[in-house]
């Protein structure tokens, strides 16, 4: 409509009219065998036809669907009823006039209202937001959820709970505006302005000018971004511009704006339906995220699942600002029935339409409510006042009117036979086999069977490797696939429960039947269906082994998978004949997650486990103990790690004659792992003075990767005893814990140990051999999914990059580093890869970018509770930047930080040379304190520091 009287002054006139209506269509190929075109058929695209021949040129005509789809978006007036061609009863006409000023909310149903259902949790989180946000606080909170699931509601619940002392602005992304630079920004601004899109450029520019008060200098870049005409002197500041320098002038003078807005009272911005937002605006909003920091801003953002650049966002800015992660889950059954119960207070609602409702909506509420509006729209139930009537019996719906709808409404009208085949095929699976098929159909005939699969495959549900495309490259001989995964969906949900539980019964029988020697192979196939026939104990078997499988070949989320499956089976039946499968299924968990590095779920698991453990097995509880103190270990938790290795000890008790293998296999390991704990506590002396306790034991009773791991751990005490400059025996004490490792069937510990070789070869100045070792150790712990190993692997591998002076590998790494490390919280290795991200950008001249990096890299270290003690890394490039500029001063000042207690200690001879300019400088002979850090800097690059 917009577009009209522009396209009437291009040239001829078109003679443009328009009918718009909306519902279920048919879509597809049309025509005959020699000639087949693209086209739309059924009712709703012939009455948008006789809407098109109804209407005059410039109008655009709506019907029922679309305008009760749409009203409060659009203004509307009505059209006398028009009686149309092909239809019987008058139809109901409106005429288009214009997009609404202030839109209403989509949501809900006219004169109906119910309270917020189930989101207590959510508001809560809320409103505890809110209330840092009056107190100074600002941070980031992220709604995410699919379509339906009540971002708006909880949208509109954040407002009316909002603090007196808050600044409210919001603005929200249009599907259409996706391509449209600066379009959420600018509704954003226009909000903060208090003024209309639709007000005249001169109520918007003084609303601007007023803001802004003593920042004029911003006025020209926000007024472009506005669209507001300038005066001449305000329009030659930017007309000369190149595209980027305005960009970045526009998006700092919006920074600017915010920060001061936010330094005048507490803001909140709204950023709704993220998913369809601009380019430009989301420059903005990442622009933001630190701010949110600084001053007290909360950044409200709505976005829908399947839009990962939101959580993106936040992974970047993770420990820079708070932020907070609200994801929607669909209604319970309880809180659905609740919610339909709530808008209409409904009396004499059937049972089987309020279930019909549930299941249809599937715990959506915008469903629900959609639902609801179709049956107050036929008249079925009727609103009086603030209560509601059903006007007669409801025995059935119409088919929602979605994709989904239609693919069901297509299922119903195939014979009887082949819709049977192709739900049986639904449970199955999306793939599934002819012979597993026959099973489930059993007493009907073979050819009958091929007759349905080949009118299937005709009318394209299903496909074989007959057909080719790429779904069907993969399938063997007697292998089918569903050609869409929401038709298998939809099939599947086509039956009842209780017969979709029959036949994953039947499915699971007819694997094992069918398939004997592949059990193994398939538990995960039969863990699925035993857990959809309710079949506890054959579910809790196969989903167990599937889960083992995986843990064995490293493919750790779908072991998690399939451990949570399987423990929920048990908690489900409660039943104490499970309790062995709960401790073994728990324990496995919690190892999984250890490897990930969700150590706060590993606990939880491994707690689990103690309480089914109880007080009947020792040597389990103390392995527990030690599982849990490792896990706390691997987040520098020393005083929870050491209470429970003591916990462990305590467990075991004294050695006894009789005392069994696995008993001493326990006990080495505790001490193992408290070396450890004194390596990183970097008590030496204890560490030296547990391994002279405990070698004997170890060498005698310990298994060869046991050996492994102590000789790793003396030959990293010996490490930290030199101060990181290790002897030559250092190193062939961890080449005989790489040897022990040789065959030994623990892949993390042997990347472990790899990786220790190649650490301790970096400080002896072995560089080569740092790479190929790190190498090696990354490769094995990729395998394993070791994350936190394999952060740790990338970090000094770019180190020994770096001090090699091969600026693109140590970029390679650090930047693997920095995404990894975030992901999992490791603020020191943030710190490195960011410190070596630096010196890459020193080495190229990009010094801005150097000062940058370098200075978040040590600002992190230093916001540690136990600061990591490699600013050298930071620091030099950051003397050699100052000294670039002369700026000796600057240059002293960072030379200092090299000199202090705790940190990684630079080679004698260098640190003389650094403690030599330092004390010149602090006894007034500053020009040859100079001289003498510049020397010392010369030194730093001949010993591969820089």
């Amino acid at each position: 409509m917009q577009s009209l009287p522009s396209i009437a002054l291009m040239g001829p006139n078109l003679g443009l009219h328009l009918g718009i209506n909306t519902g279920l269509v048919v879509a597809g190929q049309i025509g005959g065998h020699d000639r087949r075109d693209y086209s739309v058929m059924g009712d709703a695209v012939n009455l948008a036809a006789r809407l098109e021949d109804a209407s005059s040129v410039g109008e655009i005509f709506v019907g029922p669907a679309t305008y009760r789809l749409t009203q409060r978006l659009f203004d509307f007036e009505p059209v006398a009823l028009l009686k149309l061609k092909g239809k019987e009863a008058p139809v109901e006409v409106h005429r288009l006039l214009g997009a609404k000023v202030a839109p209403k909310s989509t949501r809900g149903i006219e004169g109906l209202r119910a309270p917020l259902v189930g989101r207590d949790e959510e508001l809560e989180e809320i409103r505890r937001t809110l209330a840092d946000l009056a107190d100074g606080q600002g941070s980031m909170l992220a709604i995410l959820a699919e379509a339906g699931l009540g971002k708006s509601r909880l949208i509109a619940e954040t407002r009316a709970l909002l603090p007196a002392n808050v600044m409210w602005a919001e603005g929200r992304a249009l599907s259409f505006t996706a391509g449209m630079s600066y379009w959420l920004a600018r509704e954003i601004v226009l909000s903060l302005l208090n003024v209309k899109p639709d007000a005249a450029q001169s109520e918007i520019a003084a609303a601007l000018q007023k803001s802004l008060d003593r920042q004029s200098e911003i006025y020209p870049f926000l007024a472009r971004l506005l669209e507001l005409p300038m005066d001449a002197a305000m329009e030659e500041r930017v007309k000369l511009l190149s595209s980027e320098a305005l960009r970045s002038g526009i998006l700092e003078a919006l920074r600017g704006y915010v920060r001061r807005r936010a330094q005048q009272e507490p803001l909140l911005l709204v950023w709704e339906d993220l998913h369809w937002c601009d380019p430009s605006s989301w420059e903005l909003l990442q622009m933001l995220v630190p701010l949110s920091n600084e001053v007290p801003l909360l950044l409200l953002c709505a976005a829908r699942l399947e839009d990962n650049r939101l959580s993106e966002v936040l992974q970047e800015n993770n420990g820079y600002c708070g932020h907070h992660i609200i994801r929607l889950s669909p209604l319970t059954r309880v809180e659905s029935g609740w919610l339909i119960q709530q808008l209409l207070k409904i009396e004499n609602l059937p049972a089987r339409m309020r279930e019909l409702i549930l299941n249809r909506a599937e715990g959506n509420p915008f469903f629900v409510e959609e639902l609801l509006r179709s049956l107050i729209d036929a008249g079925v139930i009727l609103l009086e006042g603030d209560q509601a009537a059903a006007t007669r019996e409801i025995d059935a719906m119409e088919i929602p009117e979605t994709l989904q709808g239609v693919l069901a409404a297509r299922i119903d009208r195939l014979p009887l036979d082949n819709k049977q085949t192709l739900q049986r095929a639904s449970v199955i699976g999306r793939i599934f086999q002819r012979r597993v098929l026959a099973y489930l159909s059993k007493g009907r005939a073979t050819a009958g069977l091929e007759a349905s699969l080949g009118e299937l495959q005709r009318r394209e549900f299903i496909q074989s490797r007959e057909q080719q495309a790429s779904e069907t490259a993969g399938l063997e001989e007697g292998e089918y696939i569903f050609k869409h995964a929401i038709t298998h969906d939809v099939a599947y949900n086509s039956m009842l429960f209780a017969r979709r539980k029959e036949l994953h019964q039947l499915a699971a029988e007819a694997i094992e039947a069918l398939f004997p020697g592949r059990l193994d192979e398939l538990s995960a196939t039969l863990g699925y269906h035993y857990e959809r026939t309710e079949a506890a104990e054959r579910a809790i078997f196969y989903l167990g082994r599937a889960a083992e499988r995986a843990k064995a070949t490293f493919a750790n989320a779908e072991a998690i998978g399939f451990y949570e499956s399987a423990i929920r089976q048990i908690t489900r039946t409660g039943d104490r004949q499970f309790r062995g499968s709960g401790l073994r299924l728990n324990e496995g968990l919690g190892d999984v997650l250890t490897l990930v590095g969700r150590h706060e779920e590993a606990r939880d698991a491994f707690g689990r486990t103690q309480v089914l453990t109880g007080n009947a097995d020792p040597i389990s509880r103390s392995r527990l103990h030690r599982k849990i103190g490792f896990s706390h270990s691997l987040q520098r938790h020393f005083a929870e790690t050491a209470r429970e290795f003591d916990l462990a000890d305590q467990e075991l008790g004294e050695p006894g004659e009789a005392s069994a293998p696995d008993w001493w296999e326990e006990k080495v390991q505790i001490q193992l792992e408290r070396m450890h704990l004194f390596y990183w506590q970097g008590t030496v002396n204890e560490l030296r003075e547990l391994a002279d306790q405990s070698w004997a034991v170890i060498a005698e009773r310990g298994a060869a990767m046991q050996r492994a791991k102590f000789l790793k751990t003396m030959a990293l005490s010996m490490l930290m005893e030199s101060r990181f400059r290790p002897s030559q025996e250092c190193v062939e004490l961890a080449e005989r814990a790489v040897a022990e490792c040789e065959g030994a069937n623990d892949l993390s510990e042997a990347g472990y140990t790899n990786f220790v070789l190649g650490f301790i070869e970096l400080w002896h100045g072995d560089f080569d051999d740092a790479v190929k070792q790190c190498g090696k150790a990354l490769t094995m712990l990729e395998r394993v999914g070791d994350l936190v190993l394999q952060s740790r692997c990338l970090t000094y591998r770019a180190v020994a990059f770096r001090r090699r002076g091969d600026a693109a590998r140590c970029r390679t790494d650090a930047e693997k580093t920095c995404e990894l490390a975030t992901k999992l919280g490791m603020v020191e290795y943030i710190a490195m890869a960011k410190a070596n991200l630096a010196w890459v950008a020193w080495r190229q001249e990009n010094y801005a970018e150097t000062e940058k990096l370098a200075t978040e890299a040590l600002a992190l270290w230093h916001g540690m509770d136990d600061p990591y003690g490699f600013d050298w890394m930071a620091l030099w490039p950051l003397i050699a930047i100052a000294l670039h500029r002369q700026d000796s001063s600057a240059a002293i000042g960072f030379a200092r930080g090299l000199l202090a207690e705790n940190q990684h200690p630079l080679p004698e001879t260098l640190l003389n040379a650094i403690r030599k300019a330092c004390d010149g400088w602090q006894n007034g002979a500053q020009e040859s304190a100079a001289a003498d850090l510049v020397s010392a800097m010369c030194l730093a690059r001949e010993l591969s520091y820089l």
